[in-house]
């Protein structure tokens, strides 16, 4: 249980009203939630190489129906976000960001070379190694086509 203003109030509220210490609430507490945080530590979604589909993801996730709380589970929605922050502090973006296209000037002037016969170069691609590729693992488990790339450094 984080400790902060909101929850020592209410932790002192709760044992006030059970004459307990503050000590004892808070270990009623984490070992209420104790079995699920045990449980989402198990889960393989902090990998940083693996987005999971929304199928994949719905098979590992379990939900728990708590009386006065109600449904505790992981959420797919929030699963991006973290992912999607992660990404960004690893320093990823999509692949599309990557995409290089070539002006309209130099399709013309590749195109009046071939049609001249004089040797010319296309634009080098980047090379893979400077990327660590993140894949989104569909619900067979396998990777799908779909790739997160590296952010170039500047």
């Amino acid at each position: 249980m984080a400790r902060s203003k909101v929850n020592s109030a209410k932790v002192r509220t709760v044992a006030d009203s059970l004459g307990i210490s503050e000590a004892e609430v808070r270990r009623c507490v984490n070992a209420f939630f104790g079995v699920i945080v045990c449980y989402a530590r198990t889960l393989p979604f902090n990998n940083p190489t693996r987005i999971y589909s929304k199928d994949k993801f719905n098979d590992y996730v379990r939900v728990w129906n708590l009386p006065y709380l109600g449904r505790i589970g992981l959420v797919w929605g929030r699963y991006l976000d973290w992912r999607a922050n992660v990404s960004e502090s690893l320093g990823q973006k999509r692949k599309s960001v990557y995409r290089d296209k070539l002006s309209r000037d130099e399709i013309e002037t590749i195109a009046g070379a071939v049609l001249s016969g004089d040797a010319f170069s296309l634009p080098e691609k980047s090379k893979k190694e400077n990327y660590k590729r993140v894949w989104i693992v569909g619900k067979d488990g396998k990777r799908l086509a779909r790739q997160v790339l590296p952010k170039e450094e500047d």
